[in-house]
């Protein structure tokens, strides 16, 4: 992946030109003063690092969701084919 640096004054004149950087999936970097203040990332980019930041979660709630199907409400092992009550049914 390609990274970009641009200040923040080029940010404001070269718009299009970055937008473009990005979709074409580079990293941009915008400073101020020679700091760095923010990064910009495609939407692509972005989603497949937070997907990576949230699959160990998301899988832990998927096992506890399966956990609880499969206990159901009273907490005991339900057999196969039997059905229980939910928590929320009466």
């Amino acid at each position: 992946m390609i990274t970009s640096i641009y200040p923040i004054s080029d940010l404001r004149r070269q718009t299009r030109e970055i937008l473009e950087r990005i979709e074409a999936d580079e990293k941009v970097f915008i400073t101020r003063n020679g700091r760095c203040i923010a990064v910009l990332l495609s939407m692509d980019t972005y989603n497949g690092i937070i997907l990576e930041e949230t699959k160990p979660r998301i899988s832990k709630e998927v096992r506890e969701v399966e956990k609880e199907i499969r206990l159901g409400p009273s907490g005991k092992e339900v057999r196969k084919g039997e059905r229980h009550l939910s928590k929320h049914q009466n």
